[in-house]
């Protein structure tokens, strides 16, 4: 798949002999990470809207430790044209991050056209917080709405569940 992957640079190639082709699909939003010294990944700029959701209402009543709430305030939702371009696909493991901090979280494209190219979504909660800052202007209200983050494909989650409550037998 290339996509967010830097086409075909990988492991072991220097970053003299590393070089990435974004050919006619390049994008004006795009830029090169380097997240070692052997590996170059593609990101791209997005707005996040993170907000409130009425399925993250409802899973709001059964508890915010069930399976329903977790999964709606863990979920990236993304333009289908975004998805599309980009080669993920549902259920696939995206970085985003900014100069507050970074979530690795599955995306999932937004229905219809819900989310317009270049805006994400996802719900409030523990997730979206990790990329809010703590300013609050005098407001009392930290800046919560848009976002400047960056997207990448990720390699594995950032974040560990919790040690199971069930003793070994």
């Amino acid at each position: 798949r290339g996509g967010l992957a830097a086409g075909g640079v990988g492991v072991g190639l220097s970053l003299a002999e590393a070089s990435i082709d974004l050919g006619d699909g390049g994008c004006e939003n795009c830029s090169l990470a380097t997240i070692s010294r052997d590996v170059i990944v593609m990101q791209e700029s997005f707005i996040l809207i993170p907000g409130r959701t009425s399925r993250q209402g409802t899973t709001l009543n059964e508890g915010k430790s069930t399976a329903g709430y977790i999964e709606e305030i863990s979920t990236l939702q993304m333009a289908a044209e975004d998805m599309q371009r980009l080669e993920l696909e549902d259920g696939d493991l995206v970085r985003v991050y900014n100069d507050v901090g970074e979530i690795t979280v599955p995306c999932k494209a937004a229905r219809g056209d819900e989310l317009p190219p270049g805006l994400l979504f996802i719900s409030y909660g523990d997730q979206s917080s990790r990329l809010m800052g703590g300013d609050t202007h005098g407001s009392g209200m930290p800046d919560s709405k848009g976002l400047d983050v960056f997207l990448e494909l990720a390699t594995a989650p950032t974040t560990t569940a919790a040690p199971s409550s069930e003793s070994p037998e």
